[in-house]
């Protein structure tokens, strides 16, 4: 007999436990009931199917199967990030077939039982089984009380720019994503009558100086793309809630190693799943290669800076350690001179981030192209500034294709 509900157990000592059930489904060799239920309805079902004695184990079911809040605290509670990243938001009971790996939901719509009283779901835009699961196990990770996928960073970075009314202010760290600067500039700005302040939030003052009355929306990257700069996340919430509470604080990390229209399909959404549960061995490789080749870099000649915020040469090394465990894969650093781009044979010139193979792109002519120049160039994106994608190979290849490179060009 399976059962199916979308509550917990309220009273699971007595006899004849009360279950507060929205909707449930019995089914059996014999029979298959549905009902929006009293506890009185399950009570005389099971009595007919003769299993009375299996109430403890269906309790159990119900329990660990549709308290998916109680899940996700449990989630919270573990001892590291994999364990988490692995074991989140995976709860085969609520499955038909009691599937480890959640099932692709490709349904647009959701039966109804009664008008007006969906099962969960009614439409696929506004929720999919499949993406719950993700969602849930988001949040776990990242300890938040829910969370919401989108298609791109993009797509997230449009809702939450929806929220900005004509005639109100958004503050935003000066040397943010290319993407995300023209989407604000062009869009928000140009069309909607919203006010812009670009601003080195790595410098207190000038976040103080930025504030105003109609300051709705502060938002950052850290660390930031492509000059890794590293703001101190604690004191910036607390600059802005002592000015005014009510305005928003937002860190852009749209920019991850999750790899996937706003929404993102079933099939985009269980790539995403599968992913998580190598998320910790993958970004451990990626920080050891890119470190590696960060500490490599800073020692040679022909380079003239490295920016990497686990190098002791960062200049907020210090707020990265505290707030962070780990890094990314991703540098950038200024040569000395010369066309390194040219001669590159193992990193691919492209442009993204957190893939298994590696990258290298120019910031000025691709990412960072829409960026004004002038902007460009007081923030230091020149031509001479590479960015680097480091991905999973070996780090002594990727070594050789960078030396053979800078010899080449330099």
């Amino acid at each position: 007999m399976l059962i199916e509900a979308n509550t917990k157990i309220v009273d699971s000592s007595s006899s004849s436990p009360t279950l507060e059930l929205k909707h449930l489904h019995i089914t059996s060799e014999n029979s298959k009931i549905k009902s929006n239920g009293a506890s009185d309805l399950l009570q005389a079902k099971l009595e007919e199917l003769g299993e009375i004695e299996e109430n403890n184990k269906i309790e159990n079911k119900i329990e660990n199967a549709f308290t998916n809040g109680n899940h996700i605290e449990n989630a919270k509670k573990r001892k590291g990030f994999s364990t988490t990243a692995i074991h989140a938001g995976i709860v085969p009971q609520r499955w038909d077939m009691h599937q480890v790996v959640p099932p692709i939901s490709l349904s647009t719509t959701y039966r109804q039982p009664n008008p007006g009283e969906p099962i969960g779901h009614d439409y696929s835009r506004a929720g999919n089984p499949t993406r719950d699961v993700l969602e849930e196990t988001i949040a776990a990770l990242e300890e938040g009380k829910f969370a919401r996928v989108y298609a791109s960073g993009l797509s997230a970075t449009s809702a939450m720019a929806n929220w900005i009314n004509t005639g109100e202010h958004i503050i935003l760290s000066d040397d943010g994503y290319g993407g995300t600067q023209r989407l604000f500039r062009t869009v928000s700005q140009a069309k909607h009558g919203v006010e812009l302040s670009f601003v080195d939030l790595t410098k207190p003052e000038e976040l103080r100086k930025a504030l105003k009355t109609n300051t709705r929306m502060v938002w950052f990257e850290s660390p930031s793309n492509p000059l890794l700069k590293v703001v101190d996340i604690r004191l910036v919430v607390q600059i802005v809630k002592e000015y005014n509470p009510n305005i928003l604080v937002v860190v852009d990390n749209t920019v991850t190693y999750l790899s996937v229209g706003a929404i993102p399909s079933a099939f985009d959404t269980y790539l995403v799943i599968r992913g998580i549960k190598t998320l910790h061995l993958r970004m451990r490789q990626h920080m050891e290669n890119a470190l590696t080749i960060a500490r490599w870099l800073e020692e040679d000649a022909r380079i003239e800076k490295v920016l990497y915020p686990e190098l002791e040469s960062h200049p907020q090394h210090l707020i990265h350690k505290k707030q962070s465990s780990g890094m990314s894969g991703m540098i950038s650093f200024y040569l000395r001179g010369g066309v390194l781009l040219r001669f590159i044979k193992l990193f691919l010139l492209a442009e993204s981030l957190g893939g298994y193979e590696s990258l290298a792109e120019l910031p000025s002519v691709m990412t960072h192209a829409s960026v004004p120049a002038d902007i460009r160039k007081e923030l230091g994106i020149g031509d001479n500034l590479i960015r680097l994608s480091v991905g999973c190979e070996d780090s002594q290849d990727l070594i050789d294709d960078l030396d053979q490179a800078l010899s080449a060009a330099i």
